[in-house]
């Protein structure tokens, strides 16, 4: 049920709930013995958790500042030690 809700959250609070109880053999089980989920299952739903991900898209959107922010911070600690030097001398 909580799969096929319209907020994101709480499909990842199912999917979460699914992916503990399928982490041990007995769990798995027990969950082939009720509800006949078996691991293909198991893979189509990180499937269906993948299409239309917000966090992705969010994670996409501002991946490419990551390695600007990176840079720009290095280039900060170089000009910090050159200024430190240049007062010390």
């Amino acid at each position: 049920m909580a799969l096929l809700a319209s907020e994101w959250y709480r499909k990842l609070w199912g999917y979460h709930t699914i992916m503990r109880s399928y982490n041990t053999k007995a769990k798995a089980e027990a969950l082939k013995k009720e509800y006949n989920f078996e691991f293909k299952d198991y893979l189509n739903l990180i499937k269906f958790m993948c299409e239309n991900n917000e966090v992705i898209k969010f994670r996409n959107k501002y991946k490419k500042y990551k390695k600007l922010s990176i840079a720009l911070g290095g280039l900060s600690v170089v000009i910090l030690v050159f200024l430190i030097i240049g007062v010390i001398l």
